[in-house]
């Protein structure tokens, strides 16, 4: 009988020490897929009135956040930017602009970058352009309704 109870106290350390395992690498699971990287690229950000202000920065895009950097090394952030509540929409260029453009607004009306409501990008090509717009369905930034 004592063999008994001890045999069961073993087996009830053992399950609880296998579901402590499961659940340990559950979260990293989950830690890893929210960090997970989707897109790496230049983009010009269009902040200004004049025709001119903008300038090109280097884009990483994972599932929780935008962030950019000065250049490709990704050493200096310039801003880091939520991915929640945000939307994306079609920027018609004006009749100077030669470079397809988008936006990223936040559906709350809060202040995207700095004192913008929202942040006006640009790309190379429509094709990239293409490639950003789906990368940014994959990180769950959709398209505004129309």
């Amino acid at each position: 009988m004592k063999n008994n109870r001890f045999l069961r106290n073993i087996q009830t350390e053992n399950v609880f020490i296998f579901s402590a395992e499961k659940s340990v690498t559950a979260g990293e699971a989950k830690r890893t897929v929210t960090n997970q990287v989707i897109r790496r690229g230049f983009l010009r950000v269009h902040t200004g009135v004049k025709l001119f202000q903008a300038k090109d920065y280097f884009f990483v895009l994972s599932t929780d956040n935008l962030s950019w950097f000065t250049d490709s090394d990704e050493k200096e952030k310039k801003y880091m930017l939520p991915l929640e509540n945000l939307k994306i929409r079609d920027v018609e260029g004006g009749f100077m602009a030669k470079r397809p453009q988008f936006a990223i607004f936040n559906t709350d009306m809060k202040n995207v970058y700095k004192e913008h409501k929202t942040l006006e990008l640009s790309v190379d090509n429509s094709e990239e352009l293409d490639t950003w717009k789906a990368s940014f369905l994959r990180a769950g930034v959709y398209p505004e309704r129309e």
